[in-house]
């Protein structure tokens, strides 16, 4: 080869390397959408005109699910008086984005992004029972966190998946993440986590533990939520204790739901991996 020769395809090689997208600037690229699309919502408890729920200051889980297509996902919190009302995953899938979003609300939520209405509630979005055997919630913070993953390690919890995802009646069956996703500031009226039942990274569905008031009394409670469409079920020890029904798109009274699409800069999306030769 000549030098010239030689020197074009030096050249080329080093504009082809140039060109190659840095994965980890598109991950910051992606987590920086994320959170900016998380800070689009408004979140209203009981209506338009009620009290605006706060967004977390950070997500409390990334994730994703190469089964489900899913390249990249955030998971975020939003709080009145430092206790979670709503929680809600952005997910990348396909080269378009959703939120699902699930009330952990006593009360009816109002959500609008960008000032349009595109989520509201009517009842509840999770129901409390109470534990109502063990020791009672602990004096220290330390102590009771400690109870909360001993409490969170009697709940198992399952999906059942359908076509054409997944074989039809399929039953999936999540581990607890270790760690709780988020736990309630000193700040809170009550102590409480939430914990994240998770397909791989992917959280399927959340328990939530809460050391609350019970006639005169402190002790602890719980209630399970969606964070899927799929049908879901969960036992504690022997007994179920919570399902909730595959969730459709026609479904006009949900305390679960999506919200979407979001455009995402296809330049944002990891590349393809190119195939073996």
């Amino acid at each position: 080869m000549n030098g010239s020769l030689l020197i074009a395809a030096l050249c080329l090689s080093v504009g082809q390397i140039e060109a190659e997208p840095d994965p980890k600037a598109q991950s910051a690229a992606r987590l920086k959408l994320m959170i900016e699309t998380a800070a689009r919502f408004e979140v209203r408890l009981g209506g338009k005109e009620g009290k605006k729920l706060d967004l977390f200051d950070r997500p409390v889980l990334r994730w994703d699910n190469a089964r489900s297509f899913v390249v990249d996902a955030t998971t975020f919190v939003w709080l009145a008086d430092h206790r979670p009302q709503l929680i809600g995953g952005m997910w990348i899938k396909n080269g378009h984005a959703f939120f699902d979003i699930q009330s952990l609300s006593s009360e009816p939520l109002f959500t609008t992004v960008d000032g349009t209405l595109r989520w509201s509630t009517s009842r509840p979005g999770i129901t409390w029972q109470p534990v109502t055997e063990g020791a009672p919630p602990a004096a220290s913070r330390a102590e009771r966190l400690r109870q909360m993953k001993q409490l969170a390690q009697e709940f198992n919890v399952h999906a059942i998946k359908n076509a054409p995802d997944y074989d039809e009646g399929s039953v999936w069956r999540f581990r607890m993440m270790a760690q709780p996703i988020h736990r309630y500031a000193e700040e809170a009226a009550v102590d409480g986590a939430i914990f994240a039942f998770a397909q791989g990274t992917d959280p399927e569905a959340f328990l939530i533990l809460e050391s609350r008031e019970d006639e005169g009394k402190s002790q602890w409670h719980f209630s399970l939520a969606a964070g899927c469409v799929w049908e879901l079920h969960a036992q504690r020890g022997e007994r179920e204790v919570w399902a909730r029904p595959k969730w459709k798109h026609q479904d006009t009274d949900y305390v679960y739901g999506l919200v979407g699409p979001f455009v995402v800069d296809q330049s944002l999306l990891p590349t393809p991996a190119k195939p073996a030769n």
